[in-house]
């Protein structure tokens, strides 16, 4: 155990310039991913009122969260956003990075700043954008449905369903970006002799792209 100890520290310090530059991505995770995760198991076990003391109580939130009568359909919504949003989300992220490794595609560079940039943008920038989309009364869907004859749609105190369509589309909207820079870099690692190797032996493209 010593000696894996030694060795470990003896690799980092022979390439503590390598982690030095992926030191930011581990620290930024710890901050806004690690601690949050942390502080919320935390607050799970306590009773907090966001000021004052913290009371430890154990398992009794959670007793009354089984308790609570919407715990059931809480959970469906669940399941039945993750049951469309991973199918599509993959889906849209496999084509949108097909599209982007395209060699013939002019701009490349810039179609993928745009796809990325909603990633990184304020959650509460999102929230206030897609608000302004589909409002009631003044969002620009409803007013572009109007605008070729058809009627206004209540997506956020109507339907239940249409509620859960604009909360899928959103979070495509913002995490689609990331989802596809994976599929791309795993495109782009594939060498360009096997595309015209195959190319070579008459596969043709959709052929490429499953095999």
């Amino acid at each position: 155990m010593v000696e894996r100890r030694r060795s470990l520290w003896k690799e980092i310090a022979r390439h503590w310039v390598d982690y030095l530059f992926i030191s930011p991505f581990f620290i930024t995770f710890a901050i806004f991913k690690l601690y949050p995760l942390l502080w919320a198991l935390q607050l799970s076990f306590s009773q907090w009122r966001g000021f004052g003391p913290m009371k430890f109580v154990g398992l009794e939130n959670y007793r009354v969260v089984l308790k609570d009568p919407y715990i059931v359909q809480s959970l469906v919504n669940t399941l039945q956003f993750a049951y469309i949003l991973l199918p599509t989300g993959i889906f849209l992220s496999i084509v949108l990075a097909v599209f982007l490794n395209l060699r013939t595609l002019p701009g490349r560079g810039v179609f993928r700043t745009i796809y990325f940039l909603p990633y990184v943008t304020s959650s509460v920038i999102v929230a206030i954008v897609f608000t302004m989309l589909f409002d009631d009364h003044m969002g620009w869907v409803n007013r572009g449905l109007e605008a070729v004859g058809l009627d206004s749609v209540a997506w956020l105190r109507g339907s239940p369903w249409a509620a859960k369509w604009v909360v899928i589309i959103l979070t495509h909207w913002g995490g689609l970006g990331y989802n596809v820079l994976l599929f791309l870099g795993g495109l782009q690692a594939i060498d360009n002799e096997l595309y015209e190797a195959a190319r070579i032996d008459g596969a043709s493209e959709w052929q490429i792209f499953w095999r």
